[in-house]
């Protein structure tokens, strides 16, 4: 397997702002994409990133996808030989830690758990939080020191929550932050959905229909 990433992927990954919103729709990978975020900068600049999401069961979906890139990035062997740039690393439940010092932790939603570390803060599923005010003021004093960067991401909840707001804001030219709109026709665009299918074979939405017929069937089954 070798990592396959799609264009509004590469995007938020290339990006060097120190403060990202990105308003998404579920399910496209945008954090599978911060989780990359992650490994690079835990190997390249032996940084500390936090996940915060709502559960505790994203939490742990986010370790394992940084598992995974980790894995296909900086495999222990190749060729089936040993490889020298190999990274010892401990990864427990929530937690990632490298011999160099990086580490990835997924932590809980409580507003303030962030304050005790620095680095990267990644905050997945804003919209959903109970706090989101207070979790972002956290996020944002982790970033003070250093590369460190705070990425918000989240579908929408409505109109009345603090993340909208916030994207409100960003709209209209807050500064310092960067904005990334991720929906789903961008990622049709971009071909995310003929991945899926590539990868799941012979896919029953895709008999039968032409590549147009496919784009509006895979659009209103989303």
């Amino acid at each position: 397997m070798s990592i396959k990433l799609y264009p509004y992927q590469k995007r938020l990954i290339r990006s060097k702002a120190k403060f990202i919103l990105d308003e998404k729709s579920r399910q496209i990978g945008i954090s599978f994409a911060l989780g990359y975020i992650a490994i690079r900068d835990a190997l390249t600049k032996k940084m500390t990133t936090i996940f915060q999401s709502m559960d505790g069961p994203k939490g742990i979906n986010f370790i394992d996808d940084c598992k995974i890139i980790l894995k296909e990035l900086n495999p222990e062997r190749v060729d089936g030989k040993p490889n020298p740039a190999y990274i010892e690393y401990e990864a427990l439940t929530k937690e990632i830690r490298f011999e160099n010092g990086g580490k990835i932790f997924a932590i809980s939603s409580n507003p303030n758990a962030s304050r005790a570390y620095n680095g990267n803060v990644f905050i997945d599923e804003a919209a959903f939080h109970d706090d989101f005010a207070t979790t972002l003021t956290a996020a944002l004093s982790c970033t003070d020191r250093g590369d460190g960067r705070c990425i918000v991401v989240s579908t929408h909840n409505g109109p009345a929550t603090d993340f909208y707001a916030l994207c409100e804001e960003v709209r209209q030219g807050k500064p310092y932050w960067e904005h990334h709109y991720t929906d789903l026709p961008l990622a049709i665009k971009d071909n995310y959905h003929r991945q899926i299918v590539r990868d799941s074979g012979n896919h029953p939405m895709k008999q039968n229909l032409d590549d147009d017929n496919f784009d509006e069937l895979f659009y209103q089954y989303m």
